[in-house]
C-alpha cells in the first residue's frame, strides 16, 4: 500500500511540473503569437486579410491574415 501511496504522490508531483511548464510555454506562446500580429500589421503591405466561409446549411465566417494567421473574432 505504501508503494502505491509513493508512486501517487510522485506522479502528482511530476503532473504539477508538467502543467507549470506548459503554463510558462503558453503564455511565451501567446507573446510570440501577439509579436507576430504586430510585426505584420506594421509591415509595409500590413495585414491582407482573407473571408471564407464553412460550407454547409450554417457556414461561419472566418476572415484572418493570410500573411500571419490573425483571425479577427
Amino acid at each position: 500500500m505504501e508503494e502505491l501511496q509513493k508512486e501517487k504522490r510522485e506522479l502528482v508531483e511530476k503532473k504539477e511540473e508538467l502543467l507549470r511548464e506548459y503554463n510558462v510555454m503558453q503564455r511565451k506562446l501567446i507573446k510570440i503569437e501577439s509579436l507576430i500580429k504586430d510585426v505584420c500589421e506594421k509591415s509595409e503591405t500590413g495585414h491582407i486579410y482573407i473571408e471564407e466561409i464553412e460550407q454547409g446549411m450554417y457556414g461561419m465566417t472566418f476572415t484572418y491574415c493570410k500573411i500571419c494567421g490573425h483571425e479577427v473574432v
